[in-house]
């Protein structure tokens, strides 16, 4: 009798397991994505965990051009659950910087890295967007160039953003005066 027992019992632990199926495999852990993407003359080029799938971009000029704020929005798919990012940066001063609408910590460093941290992990797969503005001034250069439409009386290659009182930009190519 003891014997039918224990057979039942493993009869029935067999047919539970078997109907639960497998066990589940817990998926990876968000980690950062590479800072680069291994080349060995540029080790900080590029940035894992990540394609991009569209930029686009938009700048906001002073009134005389020595500034600038620009918006980089950037639709992305993780190749990886990331708990934090990198874009590449250099040069403009970072002022916000948000994934998915929401506000995330970010920090720049010397070589050029933005390094973002999501309010929440990004999931393998998943797609997401990136919303980076940022502050810079015009090169000397360029305050002072002759083609800066700000700077001189002639405006060539259009279109440029113009008053009501001023005529109108001229075609691709063409000058006026």
């Amino acid at each position: 009798m003891h014997h039918k027992a224990r057979t039942y019992a493993v009869a029935g632990l067999a047919v539970t397991l078997l109907l639960a199926g497998p066990p589940a495999v817990a998926a990876p852990a968000p980690s950062p994505g590479a800072p680069g993407i291994g080349d060995p003359f540029w080790p900080t080029a590029g940035n894992g965990g990540y394609r991009v799938e569209r930029q686009r971009l938009s700048f906001d000029f002073a009134p005389d051009l020595s500034s600038y704020t620009a918006t980089s929005r950037l639709s992305l798919r993780a190749t990886q659950s990331l708990s934090r990012f990198d874009l590449d940066l250099l040069g403009p001063q970072v002022r916000s910087v948000a994934v998915e609408g929401k506000p995330a910590a970010w920090r720049t460093t010397p070589d050029g890295e933005l390094v973002i941290t999501p309010a929440r992990p990004v999931r393998d797969g998943t797609r997401f967007t990136v919303a980076v503005t940022v502050f810079n001034t015009a090169p000397t250069f360029w305050r002072t160039h002759p083609k800066n439409p700000r700077t001189s009386s002639t405006v060539c290659g259009g279109p440029v953003t113009t008053s009501s009182s001023t005529p109108s930009p001229p075609a691709r190519g063409a000058c006026w005066r």
